[in-house]
């Protein structure tokens, strides 16, 4: 991320070209504030929005669990919530370099604007969420439901927004691969020798 952020995908292997532009752009856009490294200005992003990220996810459960368990209930879940999400083992790519901490943010943000009907601003997170990862367009299934249950229903025009917002961060991240390195598919060519091929998760 560091090595894209300061030069680009022609500076990277080819194993480099599976890691999305997003963060290593904004690690380049905010290096100004810290004395133009863009190392430090990536562990930064990537802490701060850890913490935002639980932040969110604990008003995200107190808002959702607060008519079914009452308020304080909610908000003792929804703090420990926030506790486990920064203690799992897997929390320690929260303070590297890493996409972690803002996929944490990006998902939970749209997950609680999906909660509160706010169209907009769930199109705006889904599509963040899924220009930084692959992983972000699974968003898509939970904006669906959303869709086709919510009562009263969503006007047209913002509900094909959020739906059609993770497909078009997907993609907009291969586009800008693809103009770097003349591959759109090149981040799944490249994973494909370190990850495998998909396996479906039901008989994995």
């Amino acid at each position: 991320y560091v090595t894209i952020g300061r030069h680009g995908y022609d500076a990277v292997a080819a194993d480099g070209r599976r890691f999305f532009p997003l963060y290593p752009l904004l690690g380049r856009w905010l290096s100004p504030l810290f004395g133009g490294r863009v190392d430090v200005a990536l562990v930064v992003i990537g802490n701060v929005a850890a913490l935002v990220g639980a932040v969110v996810l604990a008003q995200l459960a107190r808002e959702v669990l607060a008519d079914r368990w009452g308020e304080a209930e909610a908000d003792r879940v929804g703090l420990r919530a926030a506790w486990m999400i920064a203690v799992i083992p897997a929390a320690i790519a929260f303070v590297w370099p890493y996409t972690e901490g803002l996929s944490l943010c990006f998902t939970a943000a749209t997950l609680l604007f999906l909660h509160r009907r706010r169209w907009w601003w769930v199109a705006l997170f889904a599509l963040l969420a899924a220009a930084l990862r692959p992983t972000g367009l699974l968003l898509g299934v939970p904006i669906l439901v959303e869709v086709l249950t919510a009562r009263p229903r969503p006007r047209p025009v913002p509900a094909l927004a959020a739906l059609l917002a993770a497909p078009v961060g997907l993609l907009a991240s291969a586009a800008e691969i693809g103009r770097a390195t003349g591959d759109w598919l090149a981040p799944w060519r490249e994973q494909r020798p370190i990850r495998g091929p998909f396996r479906n998760p039901l008989v994995r």
